[in-house]
């Protein structure tokens, strides 16, 4: 879908992201955080000047336990007081068939990491799913691998609204 010089923004009523991460080494806990701010602009023809541009706010995470979310949200997690929000950033995009490779720079706390995320988008949906270390992040740094493990598997749910002028 081209959409000439115009980026769209986040419809973050209709954006997730997902996550889930090994608890005890056999444990799967899940999540969420619901919303999502930013704006995408897509140019299939002149990718080089397309980008990505995320923000979501780590303090309404859910993983349907109130004292983890709490705990989740303080300072040997997310610390939300004092970082009250994940950036993502795209570097670059290149296109594959029906696929976008998303490399950009994930900054969660002090840290900011480059990543590579596979997406592909139908209509105004891109979908897509990566992992990161954790300990890269520094979130958890005092929470041994064996009690909650180092990889987290994301999945990216971003819808898009009409296109609007840059």
């Amino acid at each position: 879908m081209h959409t000439g010089n115009k980026a769209q923004t986040i419809d973050s009523q209709n954006s997730k992201i997902s996550f889930s991460v090994k608890k005890l080494g056999f444990i799967t806990v899940s999540g969420k955080i619901s919303e999502m701010q930013g704006e995408i602009l897509l140019l299939d023809e002149h990718l080089e000047h397309s980008y990505f541009r995320i923000t979501i706010d780590p303090s309404i995470i859910n993983t349907n336990n109130k004292k983890r979310d709490e705990h989740l949200r303080n300072s040997d997690f997310f610390d939300v007081v004092h970082y009250p929000n994940i950036v993502f950033k795209s570097q670059s995009i290149t296109k594959n068939n029906d696929e976008y490779c998303v490399i950009g720079f994930l900054s969660i706390l002090e840290s900011s990491i480059k990543i590579e995320v596979n997406l592909k988008r139908t209509d105004n949906l891109f979908t897509g799913v990566f992992n990161i270390n954790r300990h890269d992040f520094m979130l958890g740094k005092k929470i041994p691998s064996f009690i909650v493990g180092k990889q987290v598997a994301i999945t990216v749910h971003c819808a898009v609204n009409a296109p609007k002028n840059v």
